[in-house]
């Protein structure tokens, strides 16, 4: 009995691993074709007991957001999603309107992302 449960952990955890390495394969290349249409700002908010987010947003040469997308979730079957919302705002200066319209996590992430981006074209590091 005890090296039936023994092996099906292990087996739990190696699927884990391997489902993990295949989210962050997922994220590493969608983040490759958003850095090729410009600048991207990466902003997350870890989650102890509840969902953690990360978003991606890409920018252009002024600031404006052209690409913005958010995976949000405890598990690593979670995915990028697309956040139209905040399409065409300026990262520097998003109307608080569409912040209002944000998630609690996920405004905290976007709030990262614009701190990051400020910090990085200042000369610091994140």
């Amino acid at each position: 009995m005890t090296w039936r449960f023994i092996i099906v952990i292990a087996i739990a955890w190696i699927l884990q691993i391997l489902l993990g390495l295949l989210q962050i394969k997922s994220f590493n290349k969608r983040y490759v074709e958003l850095r090729r249409k410009g600048k991207v700002a990466i902003g997350k908010v870890k989650g102890k007991l509840r969902a953690g987010t990360v978003v991606l947003i890409a920018i252009d040469d002024d600031c404006n957001i052209i690409q913005a997308e958010k995976i949000q979730g405890l598990t690593v079957f979670a995915r990028l999603k697309s956040m139209n919302t905040l399409i065409g705002e300026n990262l520097l200066k998003i109307d608080p309107v569409v912040l209002e319209k944000l998630d609690k996590l996920t405004l905290l992430a976007v709030t990262d992302a614009v701190n990051n981006y400020r910090t990085v074209t200042e000369g610091g590091e994140t």
